[in-house]
């Protein structure tokens, strides 16, 4: 290694003789002389006779000590600055610290001391960490005992650094090129071979640090007692390079013991699931906060897995029990909580499987609800749904829109968060529901269909369009889980036949929506439906021409409908007996008709049919609307005024089925 040392006097620079420029008398030269003349290149105006070879001696004082006198002196130096006894040493030297470098530079670069100064430093360092240090920190325990030690290690540093500066020409000229520990490291590794590897001193970190850190989670609300010598504890491990196996392994493990102990406590002292969970979520926001407040950042995902380890291990199965009374109270919150709490420690399976459970018990107590309230079961079962929906996307992050804006109501009986993509707890929940519908086999699609039924009579009742149409589907997303197809189709057909036939509907482009939706999404025999819709508009046109003919007979309406099309059997036995009154109206549209389908075949179904009847009452004059076999019942006492059953049997025709 080369070193250049500037001599203490030179004649070097007072040789050059630098004279004006004769062309311009009083005015230093345009260009400063060159300080070598082996460029073959010369700025042009510079007078050549200017130009000085300069050469720099290494010259060098003779040392003013020798080597006696020099170990002499730096062991002297070393004694004081480490003395940690009487500290007013080291105050006296401070004033002649530049003689301390000069003197440590003559020795290691003039008179190649530089292995007896780092034996002789190693030595000293040993000495002061083994006989001083070590034997202060064994007389105290406890709290009192890491003060002591964070003192004795911010001394400690403090000298070391000195000594770096000091020593820098023993690091440069001696330690570095002979691939050895420079001073600063030299003396940490000693401080942590004779200090902290110290066995009594070694088994007291560890207590510390428990007690330091336990009472910073007991203490809630207030200002972490201990977090200063914490603070200084992590400090000196990493200077020392001993962070990983003295404080953070030790620190895990008393977190994992502190957090293990809490959660037997918690679960045997009779609190709810929903509740420890809740608590777990403010232990592990707490703990995390005190990492990035107190440790390394690399350190947070260590002591975050083993603090939630502690706290779930073994309580999987109890806490993913009390998800049943969060489904029942719809606690959309609570199940959040309940499933990120789980997630930390990756218990997918048992949560999906409880939500399944769970999930089931509730659909099949809606299914399975008495014959008095039957009625509400679809709607619950929508309100369910919903629930299950916001939870989808809310608590489950399966895919969705408007995740942000999701909310509950129990009065909207159809709304429900729209989920696009289903996942493990979506299929889950599907299979539940259809678990449960299975319990009370034909009701559930009955009460379905009936529904729908009462839907389309009623219409919006104020709602907008869309609204209508989300509750639509809703109700057809139920229609799924039942096997019970065969069981929705004739109950669904029969309503809508009937919604048709008496124009009781409130909307035939929701009733041709539903019908496409049934159609596309469920099950293609709704292809039919159309057909119904092209039967009453034909037999609108027909009842035109007919009234056109015979405008005599307007008060008269007639459906020609193809059976195929039309949930209704063939009629078998003898129908009612029409007054002769109306039977002539029929007769006169049967002979129309056939004069336009000579092939065909009309057979009345007057079960369907429905007329209108001015009945005079004391009160005044009404209009009744009625039945077709309601109508010939009335119709018989403008006869007389009493009827007996047998009497009325006998001239309607009708059975007892329809009389009562």
């Amino acid at each position: 290694m080369a070193l250049l040392a500037w001599p203490v006097t030179s004649k070097a620079f007072s040789s050059i003789n630098i004279r004006p420029n004769d062309d311009t008398p009083g005015s230093p030269p345009r260009k400063a002389p060159r300080l070598s003349n082996t460029s073959s290149r010369v700025g042009s105006g510079v007078n050549q006779s200017l130009s000085k070879k300069i050469t720099i001696y290494n010259v060098y004082d003779e040392p003013r000590l020798d080597q006696r006198e020099s170990r002499k002196a730096i062991e002297t130096m070393l004694r004081s600055f480490l003395n940690r006894t009487d500290p007013q040493n080291n105050r006296l030297l401070r004033s002649s610290y530049k003689t301390v470098f000069e003197t440590v530079e003559t020795a290691v670069v003039l008179l190649g001391m530089g292995a007896d100064i780092y034996s002789m430093l190693r030595t000293q360092l040993q000495r002061t960490c083994a006989e001083v240090i070590a034997k202060r920190l064994t007389s105290q325990k406890g709290l009192p005992w890491l003060n002591l030690l964070i003192d004795e290690w911010k001394w400690f540093e403090s000298q070391i650094n000195l000594l770096e500066s000091l020593f820098t020409w023993l690091d440069r000229a001696y330690a570095c090129p002979k691939g050895i520990l420079p001073v600063r490291q030299l003396g940490l590794d000693i401080f942590q071979d004779y200090v902290i590897r110290h066995v009594t001193i070694h088994d007291e970190i560890a207590p510390c640090i428990e007690e330091c850190a336990n009472a910073e989670r007991t203490t809630h609300g207030t200002v972490p007692p201990h977090r200063t010598q914490l603070a200084f504890l992590i400090r000196m491990f990493q200077q020392l390079g001993l962070y990983e196996s003295e404080f953070e392994v030790p620190y895990t493990l008393i977190a994992q013991k502190f957090y293990k102990n809490e959660s037997d406590t918690l679960s045997s002292n009779g609190m709810t699931p929903t509740d420890f969970v809740n608590h777990c979520m403010r232990r592990v926001e707490e703990e995390v906060q005190r990492c990035r407040e107190l440790l390394p950042e690399k350190s947070l995902p260590i002591v975050g897995k083993c603090v939630e380890k502690a706290l779930l291990d073994n309580r999987i199965t109890w806490i993913v029990g009390g998800l049943l009374p969060l489904l029942r109270e719809k606690n959309v919150e609570g199940v959040c909580h309940m499933h990120d709490l789980l997630a930390r420690v990756e218990a997918f399976e048992p949560m999906r499987l409880a939500f399944a459970q769970s999930t089931e018990i509730i659909v099949t107590e809606i299914v399975l609800l008495p014959i008095a309230e039957e009625e509400e079961m679809v709607p619950r079962l929508l309100q369910f749904r919903a629930f299950i929906d916001t939870l989808l996307i809310s608590a489950f992050r399966e895919g969705g829109e408007n995740k942000d804006n999701i909310k509950i109501n129990n009065e909207d009986l159809g709304r429900s968060a729209r989920v696009k993509t289903r996942g493990p707890f979506g299929y889950a929940a599907s299979d539940a529901f259809a678990k449960g519908f299975s319990k009370r086999p034909r009701k559930p699609a009955e009460m379905i269909a009936k529904f729908i039924d009462r839907s389309m009579r009623y219409g919006q009742r104020g709602a907008s369009d869309r609204d209508f149409d989300e509750k639509l589907d809703s109700v057809l997303g139920l229609y799924q889980y039942t096997t019970d197809r065969d069981v929705f189709r004739t109950f669904y057909w029969r309503g809508l036949a009937k919604r048709l036939l008496l124009g009781r509907s409130a909307s035939d482009d929701f009733e041709k929506a539903v019908i496409k939706k049934l159609r596309e999404g469920y099950d293609p025999e709704f292809g039919k439906g159309n057909q119904m819709f092209k039967d009453l508009e034909l037999s609108k046109d027909l009842m035109e021409e007919f009234h056109g003919k015979f405008p005599n007979l307007k008060h008269m309406s007639a459906m020609v409908l193809q059976s195929s099309s039309w949930p209704y059997q063939p009629k078998t036995g003898r129908d009612i007996d029409l007054p002769p009154s109306l039977l002539s109206n029929l007769e006169q549209f049967n002979k129309f008709y056939l004069t336009k389908h000579e092939r065909h075949k009309i057979d009345w179904h007057h079960s369907l049919g429905t007329v209108t009847l001015t009945a005079r009452f004391p009160a005044g004059q009404k209009e009744l609307s009625v039945s077709l076999y309601q109508a010939v019942v009335l119709l018989l006492f403008n006869e007389k005024d009493r009827l007996g059953f047998s009497e009325i049997k006998e001239q309607t025709n009708l059975g007892k089925y329809f009389l009562r």
